[in-house]
């Protein structure tokens, strides 16, 4: 689908999967790129490239707070 949306001039925004490569470009990002939104939540920007394409794409994460860890740690963990 990205292919064809770049061969006709085309934007727009699709969802990545959460698969095992995604989850570990998220554990990559440093903490200090992290900007929190509210109480609860931060989100970070990162490159990510697919394997079905020559370009490399940006990946905007949201985490939100693991309510079982103290207050303002976020979790994020592979399955």
């Amino acid at each position: 689908m990205i292919n064809v949306l770049e061969e006709g001039g085309g934007e727009g925004t699709i969802p990545a999967d959460p698969d095992r490569a995604v989850k570990q470009v998220i554990l990559r990002i440093p903490g200090s790129v992290w900007v929190r939104i509210d109480k609860d939540r931060e989100v970070a920007g990162t490159v990510h490239t697919l394997q079905e394409t020559n370009k490399a794409f940006q990946l905007i994460v949201k985490r939100t707070r693991d309510r079982s860890t103290p207050p303002f740690k976020f979790a994020c963990q592979l399955p």
